[in-house]
């Protein structure tokens, strides 16, 4: 077995003065990014084996409805597959990590993928 040495201990500051409180959360003025997987609905064994809960489904409208349209929605899915999830409900969404996005006007704008992704995967591929 190797033997590995301990990395020091962080040396903990002192506070020389409280922590000032955080400023007031105000609907008007606030957002919500909420991430599908995990977060929204449980996780499962594979993508297609998840299961939304109707109350869910029900209240995001109505959370939208209440931050003004201040709601978004992020996966690592396509934008088609979390349309599917969430039948006749277009928020604006991130999909795909953020390489596809939907604004709150219903556009969808892509970004290239890297060339250095594309190389990552083919090299990955090759693994598989």
């Amino acid at each position: 077995m190797e033997h590995r040495r301990k990395a020091p201990a962080a040396r903990r500051i002192p506070r020389t003065a409280p922590r000032p409180p955080p400023p007031p959360l105000t609907i008007a003025r606030s957002a919500l990014f909420l991430d599908i997987d995990g977060t929204l609905i449980e996780l499962a064994a594979t993508p297609d084996g998840v299961r939304v809960e109707r109350d869910v489904v029900e209240l995001l409208p109505a959370l939208a409805k209440g931050l003004n349209g201040a709601l978004a929605l992020i996966t690592g899915r396509t934008l088609a597959d979390a349309d599917h999830l969430f039948p006749g409900l277009k928020l604006p969404a991130a999909g795909q990590h953020g390489l596809v996005r939907r604004a709150a006007d219903g556009r969808v704008h892509s970004h290239p993928v890297p060339d250095e992704l594309s190389k990552l995967r083919d090299e990955l591929e090759d693994l598989a």
